[in-house]
């Protein structure tokens, strides 16, 4: 006989992208925390905490654009990302509030610069970190610090607004003038002068004012090394890169790991990518990177919001200390702009930018890009 008091299991998210779900109440909304990406891919670990909301504890839950973490093209709004400091793999949280009323994010995190308990490659060094939690526009956000901040209220005498510290949300990138040497609008016949191919594909072809390049079936993770890559020159000093990529990847289905869009590339060990891609049954905005690390590849990605068949890419360029710093935007219209995860080249190297579409074994999907452009800062 059926327990009438037993709760029977119930889907509030896609699968192939959340784990470590933590639901609060806030105002009148149920906000699901969940992460996604790989927890524990050592240096380059890209997990983050992703929210949804819904006016029931049971769903559905949506982001702040209204889309279902239910869909395909899966929804989520960034809750707290690798920034580009210390701190990468900033995922797996609970939420608390302090005697004062300030909530706070509690998280696992990985150091980059010791991924690793012991060997290489063994066991990840996750230590716990808190940071403040905020709301805005109706939204949690929250920033891995690397400083001392000020300390929870936890005592009922302990002084008011010592816990209302905390690192404030990261500004968005400022798009300056837009580079028309170092830009390609594909208005020829053919590609602009600048652009060079690491493995040329004969498909790609420059044609009424699009670039217009079928996925192959090739990949550069590993070392197999075998995807075409589409790269020129990058400016000195802040800048960033823009492209509208449209590419037809379905829904639901499995098209591993097929994808189009921007790439930061030092070498074929060494790169990062932005692109539209799909990943088992999900379609994702992924921003992976690869890096080599103790004699072997380390690869991972940040996942960041849902794509469209269209979807605008940004990669925002700064360094700090000589060290490049790479943060991810994206837009399904062109106007209204998200910022997410940043990944980092070490001082001394120069990254080149540029484009790829590649991956799977599937019939090739088909890569429209309508332009290139950099904006300087």
């Amino acid at each position: 006989m059926r327990d009438p008091h037993a709760v029977e299991g119930h889907r509030v998210a896609i699968d192939n992208r959340y784990e470590g779900a933590y639901v609060i109440r806030h105002g009148d909304w149920y906000y699901l925390f969940a992460s996604a990406a790989n927890c524990c891919a050592g240096p380059t670990t890209g997990y983050s905490v992703f929210a949804g909301r819904s006016r029931s504890p049971a769903g559905p839950f949506a982001d702040r654009d209204g889309v279902s973490l239910l869909a395909s093209r899966v929804g989520g709004t960034p809750v707290i990302q690798p920034n580009g400091n210390r701190w990468i793999g900033t995922g797996h949280n609970a939420v608390v509030t302090d005697l004062a009323g300030q909530d706070w994010l509690v998280y696992h995190a990985i150091d980059r610069g010791r991924p690793y308990l012991n060997e290489p490659y063994g066991v990840n060094r996750r230590p716990m970190l808190i940071d403040r939690l905020d709301w805005v526009r109706g939204w949690p956000t929250a920033r891995a610090s690397d400083s001392p901040q000020a300390a929870p209220v936890t005592r009922p005498r302990q002084m008011a607004g010592s816990g209302t510290g905390g690192t404030p949300p990261i500004p968005e990138p400022r798009i300056g003038r837009l580079d028309r040497a170092g830009s390609d609008e594909f208005d020829g016949t053919g590609l602009a002068t600048g652009w060079t191919w690491i493995r040329p594909d004969a498909r790609a072809v420059v044609h009424d004012g699009t670039l217009i390049w079928p996925t192959e079936a090739a990949d550069l993770t590993g070392t197999a090394n075998s995807a075409g890559v589409l790269t020129r020159k990058a400016p000195e000093g802040d800048y960033v890169v823009e492209t509208k990529a449209t590419i037809d990847l379905g829904v639901d289905t499995v098209r591993n790991y097929e994808q189009a869009g921007l790439v930061v590339y030092a070498n074929d060990d060494d790169f990062a990518r932005l692109s539209h891609v799909a990943i088992w049954n999900t379609r994702q905005i992924e921003f992976g990177r690869e890096l080599p690390y103790a004699g072997r590849l380390s690869y991972g990605g940040i996942v960041e919001g849902p794509p469209a068949t269209t979807t605008w890419l940004r990669l925002a360029h700064t360094t700090v200390g000589g060290q490049h710093r790479y943060r991810a935007g994206w837009s399904v219209d062109g106007r209204l702009w998200h910022w997410g995860g940043t990944w980092t080249f070490p001082a001394g190297t120069s990254p080149r930018i540029g484009l790829v579409s590649h991956g799977g074994d599937q019939p090739p999907a088909t890569a429209v890009f309508d332009y290139f452009r950099v904006y300087r800062s």
